[in-house]
């Protein structure tokens, strides 16, 4: 299932600060070098999601331990749950699955980016000047990005979204995607070899988030 919040305005310094105590170690590292109080608050939800996620889903009452890819990509030690997850300053998201998964959640870019490595020509064309599109196709890739395991210093130029982007789930090969978007905001989710309901998205209101804990 995958979780969001985007009510970050109303995710107060009071309730950063009442949370924080409840992340891990190294996540209170990772959230103490973001110079940015908003920066860090996302982080801190993107933690929190994960926390309810398992609660949630599974009954896990303890984060399990957190270990990390080469690629920078996070896993539970010794558990056959997995998860990703992704924040800009007006979103949070957090995948939770049995099967490998990619999520990524971006702002509506203002510019578009040429990037020739990660858009392959068909997109280049189909995009044109249409911001959405950029980014959906962006977040599409990212995620797929972060499910394979790739990540953005390959290549992603070989798989193509084009034909997909008035769709909000399909699939190629074997991997299935989801991506739809809330206002400014576009999201992407990529499982692998999954059966599923990859639609089930949760947006979680302040209230919800904060009884995480």
């Amino acid at each position: 299932m995958t979780y969001i919040f985007d009510d970050i305005e109303n995710f107060t310094d009071s309730d950063f600060f009442q949370t924080i105590q409840y992340a891990s170690n190294d996540r209170i590292e990772k959230i103490t070098k973001y110079k940015f109080m908003i920066d860090k608050k996302v982080s801190l939800i993107a933690y929190l999601l994960l926390i309810y996620g398992l609660k949630k889903e599974f009954g896990i009452k303890k984060m399990p331990e957190i270990l990390t890819e080469k690629i920078g990509k996070p896993y539970f030690k010794n558990s056959n749950i997995l998860f990703n997850l992704s924040h800009t300053r007006n979103g949070v998201i957090c995948s939770i699955y049995k099967n490998r998964v990619g999520c990524d959640i971006e702002n509506i870019v203002e510019k578009i980016i040429p990037a020739k490595s990660i858009l392959c020509p068909n997109e280049m064309e189909m995009i044109g000047e249409n911001t959405r599109y950029f980014t959906k196709i962006w977040t599409l890739k990212e995620a797929y990005s972060k499910c394979t395991g790739l990540g953005l210093t390959e290549k992603l130029n070989n798989i193509d979204f084009s034909r997909f982007i008035n769709n909000k789930i399909f699939k190629i090969n074997d991997y299935l995607f989801f991506s739809d978007n809330k206002q400014d905001l576009n999201y992407s989710i990529c499982i692998e070899n999954i059966y599923e309901d990859i639609k089930t998205i949760q947006f979680l209101s302040r209230t919800e988030l904060l009884k995480t804990i």
